[in-house]
């Protein structure tokens, strides 16, 4: 899967190199595999989430789910305030996108889109796994951030692109951590495996 980690940083590809070598000094076969492009995997996963985000808040309106703004004049400031107040930035900007995926016209192109893409990752894990019993990558393509890091909104969805293959497939996962960076920050790497095959 080198090509898969093509953009992570060079500390977590050499924590990735020296990893396998301790590995294959184990005893482990190490078998080469060519995944979908993980940027594809990312737009798929983003896509479908949203969608999910945005029609599972619906129903936090302020009247019988979630929490209700004060002051209000009529049941239209009530629903604004509540959603405005009681959502942050993050979460208001997945109810949009997802809403807008999931509307007419776009359904087909957005949504129904990535559904398919879903199953295409899932088949191509299936293959790989006929062959292998573990896929190992990193977990993210840096080293963890400082606690008060904060990312922009692309850094943080771009930081996923190494575990979400596994969230798309269902597939269980086990990161651990392998070395720090110069800060001493942890870098993980995972293992993968079929689904159902935790044991």
């Amino acid at each position: 899967l080198r090509d898969h980690i093509k953009d992570a940083s060079n500390e977590v590809q050499l924590a990735y190199e020296n990893t396998l070598k301790a590995l294959k000094e184990m005893g482990h076969e190490i078998v080469e595999k060519k995944m979908l492009d993980s940027h594809y995997q990312i737009s798929i996963y983003y896509i479908i989430s949203m969608a999910e985000a945005s029609s599972n808040l619906a129903r936090f309106d302020g009247v019988r789910y979630g929490r209700r703004a004060q002051n209000i004049k009529d049941l239209k400031e009530l629903y604004l305030k509540s959603r405005s107040e009681g959502f942050g930035d993050e979460v208001k900007r997945r109810i949009m996108l997802g809403n807008f995926v999931l509307s007419s016209g776009y359904y087909d192109a957005y949504y129904l889109k990535a559904q398919q893409m879903r199953l295409m990752i899932k088949e191509q894990y299936n293959k790989i796994f006929e062959e292998v019993d573990l896929i190992f990558t990193p977990v993210a393509p840096t080293s963890a951030h400082l606690f008060n890091y904060h990312a922009s909104p692309l850094e943080m969805y771009l930081s996923d692109i190494y575990t979400i293959g596994a969230n798309l497939s269902g597939l269980p996962a086990l990161s651990l951590p392998v070395a720090k960076d110069p800060l001493g920050l942890p870098i993980g790497m995972q293992f993968i495996a079929k689904a159902f095959d935790e044991q």
